[in-house]
Protein backbone atom coordinates (compact mmCIF):
# COMPACT_ATOMS: atom_id res chain seq x y z
CA UNK A 1 0.00 0.00 0.00
CA UNK A 2 1.30 3.54 -1.10
CA UNK A 3 1.47 6.22 1.53
CA UNK A 4 2.77 9.11 0.29
CA UNK A 5 3.70 12.13 2.17
CA UNK A 6 3.36 10.72 5.63
CA UNK A 7 5.43 12.47 8.08
CA UNK A 8 4.95 12.59 11.85
CA UNK A 9 4.24 15.50 13.99
CA UNK A 10 7.28 15.17 15.70
CA UNK A 11 9.26 17.00 11.96
CA UNK A 12 7.34 19.79 11.58
CA UNK A 13 8.83 22.58 12.32
CA UNK A 14 7.61 26.02 13.65
CA UNK A 15 4.89 24.72 15.54
CA UNK A 16 4.56 26.56 18.74
CA UNK A 17 2.66 24.63 21.26
CA UNK A 18 2.81 24.07 25.34
CA UNK A 19 5.74 21.85 26.09
CA UNK A 20 3.76 18.93 27.63
CA UNK A 21 1.62 18.77 25.19
CA UNK A 22 4.32 18.80 22.50
CA UNK A 23 6.02 15.96 24.79
CA UNK A 24 3.13 13.76 24.08
CA UNK A 25 2.68 14.46 20.78
CA UNK A 26 6.26 12.88 20.71
CA UNK A 27 5.68 10.19 22.35
CA UNK A 28 2.65 9.27 20.47
CA UNK A 29 4.25 9.42 17.58
CA UNK A 30 6.82 7.27 18.20
CA UNK A 31 4.29 4.67 19.97
CA UNK A 32 1.88 4.85 17.47
CA UNK A 33 2.41 1.95 15.36
CA UNK A 34 3.16 -0.46 18.45
CA UNK A 35 -0.03 0.73 20.84
CA UNK A 36 -3.15 -1.23 19.96
CA UNK A 37 -6.16 0.96 18.13
CA UNK A 38 -9.14 1.13 20.91
CA UNK A 39 -12.84 1.61 19.95
CA UNK A 40 -13.67 3.90 17.11
CA UNK A 41 -15.36 1.39 15.08
CA UNK A 42 -17.94 3.33 13.96
CA UNK A 43 -16.03 6.38 13.30
CA UNK A 44 -13.97 4.10 10.41
CA UNK A 45 -16.58 2.69 9.30
CA UNK A 46 -18.08 5.94 8.51
CA UNK A 47 -14.79 6.61 6.57
CA UNK A 48 -14.89 3.38 5.08
CA UNK A 49 -18.30 4.29 3.29
CA UNK A 50 -17.27 7.19 1.95
CA UNK A 51 -14.06 6.30 0.54
CA UNK A 52 -16.83 3.36 -1.33
CA UNK A 53 -18.27 6.79 -2.57
CA UNK A 54 -15.40 8.06 -4.34
CA UNK A 55 -13.96 5.00 -5.82
CA UNK A 56 -17.18 4.66 -7.23
CA UNK A 57 -17.23 8.12 -8.35
CA UNK A 58 -18.29 10.97 -6.03
CA UNK A 59 -16.33 13.64 -4.44
CA UNK A 60 -16.43 12.62 -0.28
CA UNK A 61 -15.14 15.51 2.02
CA UNK A 62 -14.71 14.62 5.59
CA UNK A 63 -14.13 16.50 8.58
CA UNK A 64 -12.31 14.54 11.38
CA UNK A 65 -12.76 17.02 14.19
CA UNK A 66 -11.59 16.77 17.75
CA UNK A 67 -9.93 18.50 20.77
CA UNK A 68 -5.62 18.08 20.93
CA UNK A 69 -4.79 14.86 22.16
CA UNK A 70 -8.04 13.21 21.32
CA UNK A 71 -6.65 11.21 18.36
CA UNK A 72 -7.47 12.65 14.70
CA UNK A 73 -3.62 11.69 13.24
CA UNK A 74 -4.42 7.97 14.43
CA UNK A 75 -7.31 8.05 13.37
CA UNK A 76 -6.37 8.98 9.80
CA UNK A 77 -3.34 6.75 10.21
CA UNK A 78 -5.60 3.94 11.27
CA UNK A 79 -7.67 4.43 8.67
CA UNK A 80 -5.22 4.54 5.56
CA UNK A 81 -3.60 1.34 7.21
CA UNK A 82 -6.65 -0.26 6.45
CA UNK A 83 -6.71 0.06 2.98
CA UNK A 84 -5.70 -1.84 0.21
CA UNK A 85 -3.57 -0.41 -3.23
CA UNK A 86 -4.73 3.36 -1.94
CA UNK A 87 -2.87 6.70 -3.35
CA UNK A 88 -2.99 8.58 -0.38
CA UNK A 89 -1.31 12.10 -0.57
CA UNK A 90 -0.63 14.17 3.01
CA UNK A 91 -0.30 17.26 3.47
CA UNK A 92 -0.14 19.21 6.94
CA UNK A 93 -0.86 23.04 8.32
CA UNK A 94 1.53 24.34 10.18
CA UNK A 95 0.56 27.53 12.99
CA UNK A 96 1.70 31.26 11.92
CA UNK A 97 2.33 33.92 13.33
CA UNK A 98 0.82 36.51 10.12
CA UNK A 99 -0.06 35.55 6.64
CA UNK A 100 0.46 31.86 6.14
CA UNK A 101 1.99 30.68 2.75
CA UNK A 102 -1.03 30.11 0.24
CA UNK A 103 -2.10 26.25 -0.43
CA UNK A 104 1.01 25.34 1.77
CA UNK A 105 -0.75 21.53 3.00
CA UNK A 106 -2.13 21.33 -0.82
CA UNK A 107 1.74 21.72 -2.48
CA UNK A 108 3.03 19.76 0.04
CA UNK A 109 0.62 16.88 -0.68
CA UNK A 110 1.18 17.28 -4.60
CA UNK A 111 5.12 17.43 -4.38
CA UNK A 112 4.49 13.94 -2.57
CA UNK A 113 2.08 12.78 -5.16
CA UNK A 114 5.05 13.71 -7.68
CA UNK A 115 7.62 11.88 -5.58
CA UNK A 116 5.17 8.48 -5.80
CA UNK A 117 4.03 8.93 -9.34
CA UNK A 118 6.18 10.54 -12.23
CA UNK A 119 3.40 11.26 -15.14
CA UNK A 120 2.23 13.59 -12.14
CA UNK A 121 4.32 16.32 -13.21
CA UNK A 122 3.76 16.24 -16.71
CA UNK A 123 -0.10 16.36 -15.77
CA UNK A 124 0.66 18.97 -14.19
CA UNK A 125 2.29 20.97 -16.85
CA UNK A 126 -0.50 20.21 -19.40
CA UNK A 127 -3.64 21.08 -17.40
CA UNK A 128 -2.75 22.78 -13.94
CA UNK A 129 0.69 24.81 -14.81
CA UNK A 130 0.44 27.34 -12.17
CA UNK A 131 0.20 24.44 -9.90
CA UNK A 132 3.48 23.18 -11.08
CA UNK A 133 5.07 27.09 -11.04
CA UNK A 134 4.38 26.87 -7.22
CA UNK A 135 6.82 23.52 -7.19
CA UNK A 136 10.24 25.37 -8.73
CA UNK A 137 12.34 22.27 -8.09
CA UNK A 138 9.89 20.25 -10.71
CA UNK A 139 10.21 22.87 -13.54
CA UNK A 140 12.66 22.71 -16.83
CA UNK A 141 15.89 24.76 -16.70
CA UNK A 142 14.20 26.57 -19.60
CA UNK A 143 10.63 27.02 -17.43
CA UNK A 144 13.08 28.37 -14.48
CA UNK A 145 14.87 30.57 -17.20
CA UNK A 146 11.56 32.03 -19.04
CA UNK A 147 10.20 33.29 -15.36
CA UNK A 148 13.04 34.46 -14.08
CA UNK A 149 13.29 31.92 -11.08
CA UNK A 150 10.21 33.11 -10.00
CA UNK A 151 6.57 31.74 -9.74
CA UNK A 152 4.54 34.42 -11.58
CA UNK A 153 1.47 35.71 -10.08
CA UNK A 154 -1.69 34.00 -10.89
CA UNK A 155 -5.42 34.68 -10.22
CA UNK A 156 -6.91 32.72 -7.43
CA UNK A 157 -9.55 31.72 -10.05
CA UNK A 158 -7.19 30.55 -12.14
CA UNK A 159 -5.76 28.03 -9.24
CA UNK A 160 -9.17 26.75 -8.77
CA UNK A 161 -10.06 25.95 -12.40
CA UNK A 162 -6.72 24.10 -13.15
CA UNK A 163 -6.94 22.40 -9.62
CA UNK A 164 -10.33 21.39 -10.20
CA UNK A 165 -9.24 19.55 -14.04
CA UNK A 166 -6.26 18.09 -12.48
CA UNK A 167 -8.05 16.09 -10.01
CA UNK A 168 -10.41 14.93 -13.19
CA UNK A 169 -8.01 13.68 -15.22
CA UNK A 170 -6.16 12.38 -12.48
CA UNK A 171 -8.83 10.54 -10.78
CA UNK A 172 -9.99 8.72 -14.17
CA UNK A 173 -7.42 6.06 -13.42
CA UNK A 174 -8.09 5.66 -9.51
CA UNK A 175 -9.73 7.08 -6.25
CA UNK A 176 -7.10 9.74 -4.33
CA UNK A 177 -7.26 10.07 -0.74
CA UNK A 178 -5.70 13.55 -0.03
CA UNK A 179 -5.17 14.15 3.34
CA UNK A 180 -4.85 17.38 5.35
CA UNK A 181 -4.01 17.84 8.90
CA UNK A 182 -4.36 20.68 11.41
CA UNK A 183 -6.76 22.59 9.01
CA UNK A 184 -7.49 24.54 11.92
CA UNK A 185 -4.29 26.70 10.92
CA UNK A 186 -4.48 26.69 7.39
CA UNK A 187 -4.89 29.85 5.22
CA UNK A 188 -7.86 30.93 3.43
CA UNK A 189 -7.03 29.59 -0.06
CA UNK A 190 -6.54 26.24 0.67
CA UNK A 191 -10.15 26.41 2.37
CA UNK A 192 -11.67 27.99 -0.38
CA UNK A 193 -10.29 25.78 -2.50
CA UNK A 194 -12.18 22.94 -0.60
CA UNK A 195 -15.27 24.55 -1.07
CA UNK A 196 -14.80 25.08 -4.44
CA UNK A 197 -13.33 21.33 -5.14
CA UNK A 198 -16.27 20.01 -3.22
CA UNK A 199 -19.27 21.85 -4.80
CA UNK A 200 -18.02 21.27 -8.44
CA UNK A 201 -19.86 19.21 -10.96
CA UNK A 202 -17.22 17.10 -11.98
CA UNK A 203 -16.02 13.49 -12.09
CA UNK A 204 -13.27 13.46 -9.79
CA UNK A 205 -12.91 10.11 -7.56
CA UNK A 206 -11.44 12.00 -4.33
CA UNK A 207 -11.80 11.44 -0.73
CA UNK A 208 -10.97 14.86 0.68
CA UNK A 209 -10.10 13.99 4.63
CA UNK A 210 -9.10 16.93 6.84
CA UNK A 211 -8.69 17.15 10.55
CA UNK A 212 -9.35 20.19 12.97
CA UNK A 213 -9.84 21.31 16.43
CA UNK A 214 -13.39 22.47 16.68
CA UNK A 215 -12.51 25.01 19.57
CA UNK A 216 -9.89 26.75 17.88
CA UNK A 217 -12.14 27.29 14.56
CA UNK A 218 -14.96 29.01 16.34
CA UNK A 219 -12.71 31.02 18.84
CA UNK A 220 -10.64 32.27 16.05
CA UNK A 221 -13.38 32.74 13.62
CA UNK A 222 -11.58 31.26 11.58
CA UNK A 223 -12.78 30.73 7.53
CA UNK A 224 -13.23 27.20 8.04
CA UNK A 225 -16.00 27.87 10.35
CA UNK A 226 -18.46 29.54 7.75
CA UNK A 227 -17.57 27.00 4.77
CA UNK A 228 -18.08 23.66 7.02
CA UNK A 229 -21.34 25.08 8.54
CA UNK A 230 -22.23 25.89 5.12
CA UNK A 231 -21.25 22.32 3.35
CA UNK A 232 -23.09 20.50 6.39
CA UNK A 233 -26.21 22.53 5.82
CA UNK A 234 -26.07 22.00 2.13
CA UNK A 235 -25.50 17.98 2.37
CA UNK A 236 -21.89 18.00 0.68
CA UNK A 237 -19.50 17.33 3.81
CA UNK A 238 -19.95 14.99 6.31
CA UNK A 239 -18.12 15.29 10.19
CA UNK A 240 -16.26 12.58 12.34
CA UNK A 241 -16.48 14.29 15.46
CA UNK A 242 -13.81 11.92 17.80
CA UNK A 243 -14.72 11.55 21.37
CA UNK A 244 -12.80 11.09 24.56
CA UNK A 245 -12.52 7.35 25.73
CA UNK A 246 -15.22 5.86 28.26
CA UNK A 247 -14.16 3.96 30.97
CA UNK A 248 -14.89 0.97 29.17
CA UNK A 249 -12.20 1.91 26.22
CA UNK A 250 -9.38 2.73 28.79
CA UNK A 251 -9.93 -0.24 30.57
CA UNK A 252 -9.64 -2.04 27.16
CA UNK A 253 -6.08 0.02 26.48
CA UNK A 254 -5.19 -1.14 29.70
CA UNK A 255 -5.64 -4.13 29.18
CA UNK A 256 -3.59 -4.42 26.01
CA UNK A 257 -0.59 -2.78 28.23
CA UNK A 258 -0.75 -4.07 31.77
CA UNK A 259 -3.46 -7.04 31.92
CA UNK A 260 -2.93 -7.24 35.15
CA UNK A 261 -4.61 -4.16 36.18
CA UNK A 262 -7.39 -4.23 33.43
CA UNK A 263 -9.77 -5.79 35.86
CA UNK A 264 -8.70 -3.04 38.86
CA UNK A 265 -12.11 -1.09 38.68
CA UNK A 266 -9.94 1.66 40.88
CA UNK A 267 -7.09 1.95 38.76
CA UNK A 268 -9.07 2.55 35.81
CA UNK A 269 -11.34 5.00 37.06
CA UNK A 270 -8.61 7.24 38.48
CA UNK A 271 -6.82 6.91 34.95
CA UNK A 272 -10.03 7.59 33.17
CA UNK A 273 -10.86 10.64 35.09
CA UNK A 274 -7.45 12.20 35.84
CA UNK A 275 -6.95 11.61 32.12
CA UNK A 276 -10.22 12.92 30.84
CA UNK A 277 -10.19 10.07 28.74
CA UNK A 278 -7.89 11.90 26.11
CA UNK A 279 -6.22 9.03 24.05
CA UNK A 280 -2.75 11.08 24.13
CA UNK A 281 -2.90 11.13 27.99
CA UNK A 282 -3.91 7.15 28.28
CA UNK A 283 -1.39 6.38 26.19
CA UNK A 284 1.46 8.17 28.15
CA UNK A 285 0.80 7.65 31.34
CA UNK A 286 0.17 4.03 30.58
CA UNK A 287 3.51 4.46 29.15
CA UNK A 288 5.39 5.16 32.53
CA UNK A 289 3.36 3.22 34.19
CA UNK A 290 4.16 -0.12 32.35
CA UNK A 291 8.03 1.08 32.67
CA UNK A 292 7.46 1.36 36.51
CA UNK A 293 5.81 -2.04 36.37
CA UNK A 294 9.05 -3.46 34.46
CA UNK A 295 11.27 -1.89 36.95
CA UNK A 296 9.78 -3.23 40.00
CA UNK A 297 7.71 -6.36 39.24
CA UNK A 298 6.77 -7.19 42.95
CA UNK A 299 5.54 -3.26 42.73
CA UNK A 300 1.70 -3.28 43.95
CA UNK A 301 -1.41 -1.62 41.54
CA UNK A 302 -1.95 1.20 44.33
CA UNK A 303 1.70 2.22 44.22
CA UNK A 304 1.13 2.25 39.96
CA UNK A 305 -2.31 4.21 40.94
CA UNK A 306 -0.58 7.16 42.49
CA UNK A 307 2.30 7.09 39.43
CA UNK A 308 -0.62 8.23 37.68
CA UNK A 309 -2.25 10.35 39.96
CA UNK A 310 0.99 12.43 40.56
CA UNK A 311 2.20 12.00 36.50
CA UNK A 312 -1.71 13.28 35.80
CA UNK A 313 -1.80 16.12 38.21
CA UNK A 314 1.71 17.79 36.79
CA UNK A 315 0.04 17.32 33.38
CA UNK A 316 -2.51 19.36 34.07
CA UNK A 317 -0.72 22.51 35.69
CA UNK A 318 1.28 22.64 32.92
CA UNK A 319 -1.47 22.66 30.29
CA UNK A 320 -3.47 25.17 32.41
CA UNK A 321 -0.73 27.73 33.68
Amino acid sequence: MPAIGASSKRSRAGIAVVNSLANLAAFAASDSRQAPFIGREEELSRLHRAWDGACGGRCELIWIAGEPGIGKTRMVEQFVGSLSDVVCARGHCVEHYGTGEPYLPVLEALAALCRFDSSVSGLLRAVAPSWLLQLPWLSSAEERDVRGGEAPRVGVDQMLLEMGEFLDRYTQARPLLLVTEDLHWSDRLTIQLIDYITRRRGSTRLMWLASFRPADVIVLDHPLNRVRHELRLNGMCKEVLLDAFSEIEVANYVGEHLPSLASDEGFIRALHERTDGLPLFVASLMSEVVARAARNADEPPQLADVAVQTKCNRHHRTLHC
